[in-house]
Protein backbone atom coordinates (compact mmCIF):
# COMPACT_ATOMS: atom_id res chain seq x y z
CA UNK A 1 0.00 0.00 0.00
CA UNK A 2 0.93 3.33 -0.72
CA UNK A 3 0.63 6.37 1.31
CA UNK A 4 0.81 10.10 1.44
CA UNK A 5 0.76 13.15 3.51
CA UNK A 6 -2.14 15.48 3.13
CA UNK A 7 -1.78 18.64 1.36
CA UNK A 8 -3.37 20.55 3.78
CA UNK A 9 -0.71 22.50 5.84
CA UNK A 10 -3.27 21.87 8.93
CA UNK A 11 -3.61 18.28 8.48
CA UNK A 12 -0.49 16.69 7.59
CA UNK A 13 -1.81 13.31 7.83
CA UNK A 14 -0.85 10.37 6.38
CA UNK A 15 -3.48 8.67 4.32
CA UNK A 16 -3.86 5.80 2.04
CA UNK A 17 -3.22 6.58 -1.94
CA UNK A 18 -6.03 4.82 -3.84
CA UNK A 19 -5.95 7.21 -6.60
CA UNK A 20 -2.76 8.70 -8.38
CA UNK A 21 -3.98 12.14 -8.25
CA UNK A 22 -5.58 12.20 -4.80
CA UNK A 23 -3.12 15.21 -2.69
CA UNK A 24 -5.75 15.68 0.64
CA UNK A 25 -7.18 13.00 3.03
CA UNK A 26 -10.30 14.07 3.25
CA UNK A 27 -13.21 16.88 1.54
CA UNK A 28 -13.46 18.68 4.30
CA UNK A 29 -8.68 19.38 3.91
CA UNK A 30 -9.46 20.27 0.42
CA UNK A 31 -12.11 22.89 1.82
CA UNK A 32 -9.42 24.14 4.63
CA UNK A 33 -6.82 24.28 2.68
CA UNK A 34 -8.42 26.38 -0.47
CA UNK A 35 -10.38 28.96 1.87
CA UNK A 36 -6.87 29.67 3.59
CA UNK A 37 -4.67 29.65 0.03
CA UNK A 38 -6.69 30.88 -1.88
CA UNK A 39 -10.20 33.23 -0.57
CA UNK A 40 -11.15 34.57 -3.44
CA UNK A 41 -11.37 31.74 -5.36
CA UNK A 42 -13.24 29.88 -2.48
CA UNK A 43 -15.94 32.80 -2.08
CA UNK A 44 -16.69 33.16 -5.87
CA UNK A 45 -17.43 29.04 -5.67
CA UNK A 46 -19.49 29.66 -2.66
CA UNK A 47 -21.57 32.11 -4.65
CA UNK A 48 -21.84 29.79 -7.70
CA UNK A 49 -22.60 27.10 -5.31
CA UNK A 50 -25.29 29.06 -3.51
CA UNK A 51 -26.97 30.71 -6.82
CA UNK A 52 -27.16 26.62 -7.84
CA UNK A 53 -28.22 25.10 -4.72
CA UNK A 54 -30.70 27.88 -3.09
CA UNK A 55 -33.66 25.72 -2.47
CA UNK A 56 -31.59 23.20 -0.58
CA UNK A 57 -29.92 25.38 1.47
CA UNK A 58 -32.85 27.09 2.67
CA UNK A 59 -34.16 23.88 3.30
CA UNK A 60 -32.11 22.24 5.06
CA UNK A 61 -30.73 25.38 6.83
CA UNK A 62 -34.53 25.86 7.65
CA UNK A 63 -35.20 22.36 8.93
CA UNK A 64 -31.68 22.77 11.16
CA UNK A 65 -33.21 25.70 12.81
CA UNK A 66 -36.57 24.10 13.68
CA UNK A 67 -35.20 21.00 15.05
CA UNK A 68 -32.24 23.43 17.06
CA UNK A 69 -34.06 26.41 17.41
CA UNK A 70 -32.96 26.97 21.58
CA UNK A 71 -29.96 26.32 20.31
CA UNK A 72 -29.67 28.36 17.63
CA UNK A 73 -30.82 31.22 19.24
CA UNK A 74 -28.72 31.08 22.17
CA UNK A 75 -25.80 30.63 19.66
CA UNK A 76 -27.47 34.29 18.14
CA UNK A 77 -28.05 36.23 20.32
CA UNK A 78 -24.29 35.37 22.49
CA UNK A 79 -22.68 36.09 18.74
CA UNK A 80 -24.75 39.39 18.81
CA UNK A 81 -23.54 40.52 22.51
CA UNK A 82 -19.78 39.63 21.58
CA UNK A 83 -19.44 41.08 18.43
CA UNK A 84 -22.09 44.25 19.92
CA UNK A 85 -19.32 47.44 18.88
CA UNK A 86 -19.19 45.71 15.29
CA UNK A 87 -22.76 45.85 14.69
CA UNK A 88 -23.18 49.47 16.31
CA UNK A 89 -20.77 50.64 13.96
CA UNK A 90 -21.90 48.51 11.00
CA UNK A 91 -25.67 50.09 11.76
CA UNK A 92 -24.28 53.67 12.01
CA UNK A 93 -22.42 52.99 8.74
CA UNK A 94 -25.30 52.06 6.83
CA UNK A 95 -27.31 54.54 8.34
CA UNK A 96 -25.06 57.46 7.24
CA UNK A 97 -24.14 55.84 3.58
CA UNK A 98 -28.03 55.65 3.09
CA UNK A 99 -29.56 58.49 5.08
CA UNK A 100 -31.07 59.98 2.27
CA UNK A 101 -33.07 56.56 1.92
CA UNK A 102 -34.26 56.68 5.14
CA UNK A 103 -35.64 60.25 5.24
CA UNK A 104 -38.00 59.52 2.50
CA UNK A 105 -38.80 56.33 3.89
CA UNK A 106 -39.70 58.02 7.23
CA UNK A 107 -41.60 61.00 5.06
CA UNK A 108 -43.63 58.15 3.28
CA UNK A 109 -44.47 56.62 6.61
CA UNK A 110 -45.57 59.37 8.45
CA UNK A 111 -48.13 60.02 4.59
CA UNK A 112 -49.12 56.77 4.94
CA UNK A 113 -49.80 56.57 9.05
CA UNK A 114 -50.54 59.90 10.29
CA UNK A 115 -52.43 58.46 13.31
CA UNK A 116 -49.53 57.06 14.48
CA UNK A 117 -47.40 60.41 14.87
CA UNK A 118 -50.56 62.40 15.89
CA UNK A 119 -50.69 60.04 19.20
CA UNK A 120 -47.02 59.96 19.44
CA UNK A 121 -46.73 63.77 19.15
CA UNK A 122 -49.86 63.52 21.65
CA UNK A 123 -48.79 61.94 24.32
CA UNK A 124 -45.18 63.62 24.09
CA UNK A 125 -46.71 66.92 24.74
CA UNK A 126 -48.72 65.78 27.40
CA UNK A 127 -46.26 63.79 29.07
CA UNK A 128 -43.89 67.76 28.82
CA UNK A 129 -46.85 69.00 30.52
CA UNK A 130 -45.94 66.77 33.65
CA UNK A 131 -42.87 66.85 33.46
CA UNK A 132 -42.53 70.31 33.54
CA UNK A 133 -42.32 71.73 36.97
CA UNK A 134 -43.31 75.17 38.64
CA UNK A 135 -39.44 75.96 39.46
CA UNK A 136 -38.14 75.22 35.92
CA UNK A 137 -36.95 78.41 33.90
CA UNK A 138 -38.95 78.32 31.59
CA UNK A 139 -36.73 81.28 29.56
CA UNK A 140 -33.95 79.43 29.66
CA UNK A 141 -35.05 76.32 28.44
CA UNK A 142 -36.44 78.62 25.29
CA UNK A 143 -32.98 79.97 24.76
CA UNK A 144 -31.46 76.22 24.67
CA UNK A 145 -33.86 75.50 22.20
CA UNK A 146 -33.49 78.16 20.17
CA UNK A 147 -28.55 78.20 20.73
CA UNK A 148 -28.83 74.52 19.33
CA UNK A 149 -26.24 74.39 17.05
CA UNK A 150 -27.19 73.38 12.69
CA UNK A 151 -27.39 69.41 12.55
CA UNK A 152 -28.07 68.66 16.17
CA UNK A 153 -31.11 68.03 18.49
CA UNK A 154 -31.69 68.92 22.28
CA UNK A 155 -32.03 65.91 24.19
CA UNK A 156 -32.83 64.85 27.91
CA UNK A 157 -29.94 63.58 29.47
CA UNK A 158 -32.91 61.65 31.90
CA UNK A 159 -35.43 60.79 29.46
CA UNK A 160 -39.46 62.10 30.03
CA UNK A 161 -40.85 58.34 29.20
CA UNK A 162 -37.50 56.03 30.36
CA UNK A 163 -38.53 52.24 31.42
CA UNK A 164 -36.33 52.46 34.78
CA UNK A 165 -36.51 56.42 35.32
CA UNK A 166 -38.34 59.63 34.15
CA UNK A 167 -36.70 62.72 34.23
CA UNK A 168 -37.90 66.71 34.36
CA UNK A 169 -38.42 69.03 31.60
CA UNK A 170 -35.51 71.72 32.92
CA UNK A 171 -32.74 73.69 32.16
CA UNK A 172 -29.94 70.96 33.71
CA UNK A 173 -31.94 67.78 31.91
CA UNK A 174 -31.06 69.14 28.56
CA UNK A 175 -28.11 68.71 26.36
CA UNK A 176 -27.13 68.63 22.55
CA UNK A 177 -27.11 65.64 20.06
CA UNK A 178 -26.43 64.66 16.52
CA UNK A 179 -29.64 63.59 15.19
CA UNK A 180 -27.76 59.78 14.97
CA UNK A 181 -27.02 59.24 18.74
CA UNK A 182 -30.57 61.32 19.67
CA UNK A 183 -32.43 58.70 17.70
CA UNK A 184 -30.22 55.58 18.59
CA UNK A 185 -30.27 56.71 22.43
CA UNK A 186 -34.02 56.64 22.04
CA UNK A 187 -36.02 56.68 26.27
CA UNK A 188 -32.45 55.17 27.45
CA UNK A 189 -30.33 56.92 30.26
CA UNK A 190 -27.42 57.28 27.99
CA UNK A 191 -24.81 60.38 29.16
CA UNK A 192 -23.13 61.49 25.76
CA UNK A 193 -20.20 63.60 26.41
CA UNK A 194 -20.01 66.04 23.27
CA UNK A 195 -17.32 68.93 24.01
CA UNK A 196 -17.75 72.46 22.37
Amino acid sequence: MLFKICKNPKCNKEFVLNRKDKVFCTRRCKTIYFRITKPTIYKQYLKKHYINNADKIIKRNNEYYLKHRDKTIKYLSQYYYDNFEYYQKARKEHYLNNIEYYKQYAKQYRKDKPHIYKDANARRKASKLKATPKFANLQKIKEIYMNCPVGYHVDHIVPLQGKNVCGLHVEWNLQYLTPYDNKSKSNKLIIWLHLY
